[in-house]
């Protein structure tokens, strides 16, 4: 087992359309809502407005080897591609 300290980190992001309601009523609740509810439990979560913006906060978080992994609808993808470099 490796002595390397693992760090979590969670960003939630708007991307221009924030939370989607698929089969359930819109109650409402934003990626920035999740965010503040998830920090009780989580001091790492951190929101973003964008893409570019969710990259950055990646960028400074993680480090060599680190998994990321991009998870959502429609084209959240960007967001670790803008990571990545691509």
């Amino acid at each position: 087992m490796s002595n390397v300290k693992k760090k979590k980190v969670f960003v939630a992001m708007s991307g221009g359309v924030d939370i989607y309601a698929a089969r359930e009523k819109n109650d409402g609740t934003s990626s920035a809502d999740l965010v503040k509810k998830t920090q009780k439990y989580h001091k790492n979560a951190r929101y973003a407005e964008n893409f570019s913006k969710a990259a950055k906060i990646l960028i400074a978080e993680t480090k060599k080897d680190d998994l990321v992994i991009t998870m959502g609808a429609g084209d959240v993808y960007k967001a670790g591609e803008r990571f990545m470099g691509f």
